[in-house]
Order: C-alpha cells, then sequence, then structure tokens
C-alpha cells in the first residue's frame, strides 16, 4: 500500500510529516506521525507522542491544522524507508543542499 506521506502544519507551529489518511472538515488523520527536528544541519525524524498508541491512526482536529503540504521526493524516501517494511533502509540523512551520511 503506498503511503501518502504529507506535512501537516499546526497552528501551534508544529510539522508533522506522516502518513496521511484522511482529511475532512472535522479531522486530519495520520500514521506514523514524525516531528521535524534541525539537527547539525540537518533534518532529524522524532516520533511524534512516542508512548502514544495510534496504530489506527491519529485523528487531529481540521481547527488546529493551518494547512497540509506536499513533501520533497528524497524526505518521503527516508520517511518510507523509516516506516515501510518493504523498502531497504539507508543511512542517509536528508538537509536541504542533499543527503549526507551519519556521523559516527
Amino acid at each position: 500500500e503506498k503511503m501518502n506521506v504529507k506535512i501537516v502544519k499546526l497552528i501551534n507551529s508544529e510539522e508533522i510529516l506522516c502518513d496521511l489518511v484522511s482529511q475532512d472538515d472535522e479531522n486530519v488523520t495520520v500514521k506514523n506521525p514524525t516531528l521535524l527536528v534541525p539537527h547539525n544541519n540537518s533534518v532529524a525524524m522524532v516520533p511524534y507522542m512516542p508512548f502514544a498508541d495510534y496504530e489506527k491512526g491519529l485523528a487531529i482536529p481540521s481547527s488546529q491544522v493551518m494547512f497540509v503540504v506536499d513533501v520533497r521526493a528524497e524526505v518521503i524516501k527516508q520517511f518510507e524507508q523509516q516506516f515501510n517494511p518493504l523498502v531497504t533502509p539507508s543511512n542517509k540523512i536528508v538537509t536541504p543542499s542533499g543527503p549526507l551520511g551519519l556521523a559516527h
């Protein structure tokens, strides 16, 4: 099943990278919600509420959502590698200028 990877910008300024399940007047429902956090000239993906059980999806009230936007291809690839078991993982971090290898 193909993921519908989007960034949901909330009114509190959080940007959630996610698999968008559905969107209507009441809720934006997402799976694998992940915060994008600046980290050493790149961006790290940090689980959103890591101890919550949102296996069936997380419904965000539409009143809390500023907008939903498309995601750059390299970010989609990294997200899918992290969350789709059918995709082979890689050790790259995406930066605005392109992927960088992880520092050890």
